[in-house]
């Protein structure tokens, strides 16, 4: 009896197994979700290869419950099958939320911002030199494999403009693991740290992937990602003190890189962003945000992240002051527009050479000044970025056109 519930078992692994890998390989009719490719061989593909994996380590498993006149002892076969399951757990789950959300998406049930995150990585992608990007789907909160699978999510229930500079974290973790020099360079940091700290590697590595994902994130997309990320994700007050050391950590990477690019009214803001983070962990923490360098115990500095993506990087990929100059004449002017009883906030005029991460920073912008745009400004942001891809799809390269080392204009 044992043995043949086992076998039963097996054999209704062996059925979901090929459900997935079929699936994963099926053509979807997606009218209003434009898929590259590349990026859909990149999202489906892995998740074929794995189920394929299961699926032969299952065969082996068969063999060996079926070997005569030894076969697997029961225990060790009961042992193997669950950890083949285990495994499958994930390609299903991982498989389920992509058509999900490749679903969701093609009825609009998002409202578009799926939209916007796939044109603000496209921009990043371009801005960086690389033309396969990923696919943003919704979801409740990131997968394990985002970064390898091309996918970013779009967190239920965020779906709004406030907290779209998020997704740029998620295609960060692709950028990093693509360029070789930037993923020799996290490689190396997690070793040095392993070295001197004696703590797991490869759970030292995916922290301070994590932290160079904020910084990529920081530095091509500018104040709006840090805004983002501090103002409402970053949880500071999570019960584990580990947690919050690493919350830490992403707030001093996040600040660090800022300030290599703060000036003027960049500056301003990076210092009230820093005021509004410091006061609000003193006051419910009662710590002193300045007694220690919470990045010191990773060795990692914010500075020679920055002059590492400076130099492997194109020039245009990162934010820059002269792009800070849009941002606040779109934010001061919606500014002025918001106090002004007579006036609504208008959209302002758009140029091919404006981007996404202009409008999510003017946005930030006038947030910033004026709290009331939070709810004011966001059909506005809206529509201004969707004016952006409009006008921006009438302009765009072709295609698998590598781009020169040139300065900013057509990412």
């Amino acid at each position: 009896m044992p043995w043949s519930m086992l076998q039963g078992r097996v054999e209704a692994l062996r059925l979901n197994l090929e459900r997935a890998r079929d699936l994963s390989v099926r053509e979807l009719a997606l009218d209003h979700v434009p898929l590259e490719e590349g990026v859909w061989d990149a999202a489906f593909d892995a998740i074929r290869s794995d189920s394929v994996s299961r699926l032969w380590e299952l065969e082996q498993l068969s063999t060996g419950i079926d070997r005569s006149p030894h076969p697997l002892h029961q225990r060790v076969a009961w042992q193997k099958l669950a950890a083949i399951q285990e495994q499958s757990e994930d390609i299903f789950r991982e498989c389920l939320e992509l058509m999900g959300g490749l679903t969701f998406r093609e009825r609009d049930l998002d409202n578009q911002i799926c939209t916007f995150a796939d044109e603000l990585i496209n921009e990043c992608a371009r801005s960086v030199g690389r033309m396969l990007t990923t696919i943003a789907i919704p979801a409740h909160n990131g997968g394990r494999h985002a970064g390898a699978r091309h996918i970013a999510h779009v967190q239920f229930p965020e779906w709004d403009v406030w907290t779209l500079p998020l997704v740029t974290f998620e295609y960060g973790q692709v950028a990093i693991t693509d360029r070789p020099e930037i993923d020799a360079f996290a490689r190396k940091s997690a070793i040095d740290v392993h070295h001197g700290l004696g703590a797991d590697q490869d759970v030292i590595e995916e922290r301070i992937r994590a932290l160079l994902s904020d910084a990529f994130a920081t530095y091509t997309l500018g104040p709006a990602y840090a805004c983002a990320l501090m103002l409402l994700r970053l949880d500071f007050v999570a019960p584990d003190p580990d947690c919050r050391e690493f919350v830490a950590q992403r707030v001093a990477m996040v600040r660090g890189i800022l300030a290599r690019i703060a000036d003027g009214d960049v500056a301003d803001l990076h210092d009230k962003l820093g005021k509004h983070w410091d006061q609000a962990l003193h006051l419910v923490l009662g710590t002193d945000p300045g007694a220690a360098d919470p990045l010191e115990r990773l060795a990692l500095d914010p500075a020679t992240v920055f002059d590492t993506f400076n130099w492997f990087f194109l020039p245009q990929a990162a934010y820059a002051v002269d792009d800070w100059d849009t941002a606040v004449q779109w934010g001061s002017r919606w500014c002025k527009e918001l106090r002004d009883p007579k006036l609504s906030p208008a959209v302002p005029a758009v140029a091919p050479i404006n981007r996404l991460r202009d409008a999510l920073n003017a946005s930030w912008y006038a947030r910033i000044h004026e709290p009331a745009w939070v709810t004011e400004g966001a059909d506005v942001t809206r529509e201004l970025c969707q004016q952006i891809i409009d006008i921006r799809g009438r302009t765009r390269r072709p295609p698998g056109v590598e781009l020169p080392g040139a300065i900013r204009p057509d990412p």
